[in-house]
Order: C-alpha cells, then sequence, then structure tokens
C-alpha cells in the first residue's frame, strides 16, 4: 500500500472539538481483498488505540474500508436470500406437482450448477467480487426453468402409466430439444457480454452463461438420473 503524512491547520469553525491542529494520514490500498481489508482496518484501529489513545482522532475511513463490510453484509444476505428462494421452489413444485418428493428432487439440479460454476471460478481466480454474487440472483430463475418443465413432463407421463425409463424418454423428446434451444439462446445472449469492456459486465455475463451451460448439463444428464431412482409413479 502507498502510505502519505499530512498536517495542517483545522478550521475553527468545523474542528468539532478536535483542536485547531490536525494530522492526517493518507493510505491507499492497491488489490486487497475484502478479508485483507478488514483485517487491516482491525489492525489499524488496534494501533490507534494503544498508540494514540490520548490524542482524539476520527479514525479510519475511506471507500477500502467502507465497501468490505457492504459486501460481507451483500453476502450474508444473499445467502439468507437464496436458502428462502430454494424453500419457496420446492414449496411451489410440491404444491404445483402434487408430489413433495418431486420438490426435494428439484433442489439438486438446481443448487448444482451454482456449486459447480463457483468451482470453475476457483480454478482461475480466488477472487470473488460483487458481480460474481449477482449472477446467482439473475441466473437462478433461469435455471429453475427448465427443470420445472422437465420434472412436468416426467409427472404427466406418469399419468400415462409410462415406466421410469419411458417416462424419461418422454421427457427428452418433447421438453428436451426446446430446453436446448432456450438455454443455448441464453448461453449466447450473456455470452456477448464477455466483448464489454466493463468489469461488471464482463463479470456478470460470463458468469450467468456459465451457469446456464451447466444448469443445462445437469437438467439433461443428473436430472433424469434422479428421477429414475427417486421419480416413482406417485400413488
Amino acid at each position: 500500500f502507498f502510505f502519505q503524512a499530512e498536517a495542517g491547520i483545522r478550521d475553527c469553525l468545523l474542528s468539532r472539538g478536535l483542536g485547531d491542529v490536525y494530522k492526517r494520514q493518507l493510505i491507499r490500498l492497491n488489490n486487497f481483498t475484502s478479508i485483507q481489508s478488514r483485517d487491516f482496518h482491525q489492525r489499524t484501529k488496534e494501533w490507534i488505540k494503544n498508540n494514540l489513545g490520548s490524542y482524539q482522532s476520527d479514525g479510519i475511513v475511506g471507500i477500502p474500508v467502507m465497501f468490505p463490510y457492504v459486501y460481507q453484509e451483500n453476502t450474508n444476505g444473499l445467502l439468507r436470500g437464496l436458502i428462502f428462494s430454494f424453500g419457496i421452489i420446492i414449496v411451489v413444485i410440491g404444491i404445483t406437482l402434487r408430489s413433495i418428493r418431486f420438490g426435494l428432487i428439484s433442489v439438486v439440479p438446481n443448487v448444482v450448477p451454482f456449486v459447480l460454476a463457483y468451482g470453475v471460478l476457483s480454478l482461475f481466480t480466488k477472487i470473488v467480487t460483487f458481480s460474481h454474487t449477482v449472477a446467482i440472483l439473475i441466473a437462478i430463475g433461469l435455471v429453475v426453468d427448465a427443470t420445472i418443465h422437465f420434472l412436468t413432463k416426467f409427472k404427466k407421463a406418469n399419468l400415462l402409466n409410462l415406466s421410469s425409463y419411458d417416462a424419461i424418454q418422454y421427457c427428452y423428446k418433447y421438453v428436451g430439444y426446446p430446453i436446448i434451444v432456450a438455454s443455448v439462446c441464453l448461453f449466447c445472449g450473456f455470452l456477448f457480454l464477455l466483448q464489454s469492456s466493463f468489469q461488471t459486465n464482463y463479470v456478470l455475463g460470463g458468469m450467468c452463461a456459465l451457469i446456464i451451460l451447466l444448469a443445462l448439463i445437469i437438467d439433461l444428464l443428473l436430472l433424469p438420473s434422479l428421477l429414475l431412482i427417486f421419480g416413482n409413479k406417485s400413488k
């Protein structure tokens, strides 16, 4: 980081009882992660308390100090929101398809793409930005949509008294192609954002495209396997 000290005379109207003479230290943090920034903030506060206890201080201020805590609150809120959202998804699918089993099965293909996307991300970088987390909020509805289509057709196949294997073939025949076309179109649309020079758009487009691609693979391979094992005909 870059360090610079500055001293001067404080305007008496703006002193707020802190005295006329002030000393300001400017610290510039370059490429610090949120964890590193919060740790630096805490260590600096402890140093001021231990070494400048007899002096009044405005404390540490600035964007590098503020935003790590904003990101932390955003991440905690996002996790709570995702848990609530998936809970609602389970209930809605269970009620719509009249089977809580289908609601529970839908959790796997809806959660795994996000886990895999962040796993792929960890292979290239250890830094997760605000744009990476926002991509989850955008992609969650797109991921759930394909899962609902597949489960709906599987439920209809059950009503037609088809075996589990024939029901999967029925789903591939009537919704497999539409799911693939829709996912490819969405993938290409978000992939176009990779041409942007604005980092937020670049990251957002790349993450959404990756999540949609992984969701397509999961819906076509993992979801049918789960239905063959757990998706027996409703009694």
